[in-house]
């Protein structure tokens, strides 16, 4: 005949460092054997009581374990698109950015010395062209510091 140590309600709650009421109520939950005649089996009591603080510990650092995991796919998917090609730096972006308007402006620029001959239309539409293209890069930069700095957030 197997004999099982058993512990009456107080003394138990006692060595978990639990109210006589939260014992009770554990046992209610589940999360512990029921007591019978207001008596715990020492052991099964207390393989409950570690068992359920360990799922209470990992359900509370859940969201913290959630949220690094995101963090981290993000990542991988970033490196992962540049390695594809699909994404570049924003250095690049800018660099590219800015020899493409350059070259634009360059041929407005031009067009507008070969289709006017000197005089005050033609320094007034190369003084336009000269203002909307630093508009455009201003705008531009402007863009890549807003999404930079959401990117950061």
């Amino acid at each position: 005949m197997k004999h099982t140590t058993t512990l009456a309600t107080a003394e138990m709650a006692a060595l978990l460092m639990l109210t006589p009421r939260r014992l009770q109520q554990l046992a209610a939950q589940g999360a512990l054997p029921k007591e019978r005649h207001g008596q715990f089996e020492l052991v099964a009591t207390i393989r409950g009581y570690l068992a359920h603080l360990k799922l209470h510990r990992e359900s509370a650092e859940a969201p913290e374990r959630a949220a690094v995991l995101r963090e981290r796919a993000k990542e991988i998917a970033g490196r992962n698109a540049r390695a594809a090609g699909e994404l570049i730096s924003a250095a690049e972006a800018i660099s590219v950015f800015a020899d493409v308007l350059g070259t634009y402006r360059g041929q407005l620029e031009a067009f507008v010395a070969e289709a006017y001959p000197p005089g005050p239309n033609r320094d007034h539409l190369a003084a336009l062209v000269s203002a909307k293209a630093a508009s455009a890069e201003a705008r531009w930069r402007d863009f890549l510091a807003t999404t930079h700095a959401d990117a950061r957030r």
